[in-house]
């Protein structure tokens, strides 16, 4: 003995159904729409954040080119590394000084890569940091730091066993801008 339904129930049942139908529709719909959204703005977020975060990189590294220019076409520096004065680089370099100018590195190095004078500056303490890390990369990597012509120049960033590091290297050149390197 079966009982039908009554036309009453028989309503609600469709209203009920049709409703949870359209709820789960609008939800599958409206989920993959936002979703898409959603990841659209966050890629558009995260390329903004990188072009911004490569252009910070970009500036800091040519404000640094341009502080070495001044070092690298200086008749004072381009005859230390002949004579290898230790007098004068004493005098002229100095962890504070590095500091002041926000440089944790200051490097001479001849014309075949090997570094000859190597100072590694905590800017926070302004003090003298160990170079061994630093001297080790440089070792391996001498083509970062030695320059075939007088316009040659290095910049960019490199990756060190301690962290990245922005890196600019110019050729030692006369105040005139004359060589040989």
């Amino acid at each position: 003995m079966r009982q039908t339904l009554s036309v009453r129930s028989k309503i609600i049942l469709a209203v009920v159904v049709s409703v949870v139908a359209l709820s789960v529709a609008i939800y599958l719909i409206s989920t993959q729409v936002l979703l898409k959204s959603y990841l659209a703005i966050e890629r558009e977020a995260m390329t903004d954040n990188i072009r911004r975060g490569t252009d910070a990189v970009n500036e800091f590294s040519n404000q640094q080119m341009i502080k070495l220019s001044d070092w690298a076409q200086w008749d004072e520096a381009y005859d230390y590394a002949i004579s290898r004065d230790q007098e004068w680089i004493d005098s002229t370099t100095y962890p504070s000084g590095l500091a002041n100018l926000d440089i944790n590195l200051s490097m001479y190095s001849d014309t075949e890569g090997e570094v000859f004078y190597l100072l590694v500056a905590d800017i926070e303490e302004r003090s003298e940091l160990s170079s061994t890390t630093v001297s080790g990369f440089f070792k391996q990597h001498k083509d970062l730091i030695k320059h075939p012509g007088l316009t040659d120049a290095t910049q960019g960033l490199v990756l060190l066993p301690d962290g990245p590091m922005v890196l600019v290297s110019l050729p030692l050149r006369t105040s005139e801008g004359k060589g040989p390197i």
